[in-house]
């Protein structure tokens, strides 16, 4: 009896799925149509967006350099954590574009 491989699963799932959003264009025309019709699908796929915006009031608690990178942590002010009290890191290699 054979078993199941979910990486062997996702990946023909992947090679059967239709490229119904590759980007095609050849114009500006072209470009902006095929971006109107990709934002509601990100939009879906990422569970969608609120309904007014907020806004977004950075904060950056703390910085450290360290070899190779710089780590900043900022509270989390999103949807999943109303209250802010969680915090998230970004870590930046140094010559990034935002470490710079």
């Amino acid at each position: 009896m054979s078993s199941f491989d979910p990486v062997l699963y996702t990946l023909k799932a992947h090679d059967a799925a239709p490229l119904r959003l590759t980007f095609r264009a050849t114009d500006r025309r072209q470009a902006e149509a095929w971006q109107k019709q990709l934002r509601p699908k990100i939009a879906e796929l990422v569970g969608g967006f609120p309904a007014r915006r907020t806004a977004l009031q950075p904060q950056t608690l703390e910085v450290g350099d360290y070899p190779g990178y710089r780590r900043e942590n900022h509270p989390a002010k999103q949807r999943a954590f109303p209250s802010g009290s969680e915090t998230m890191n970004e870590d930046w290699p140094h010559g990034s574009f935002f470490n710079r």
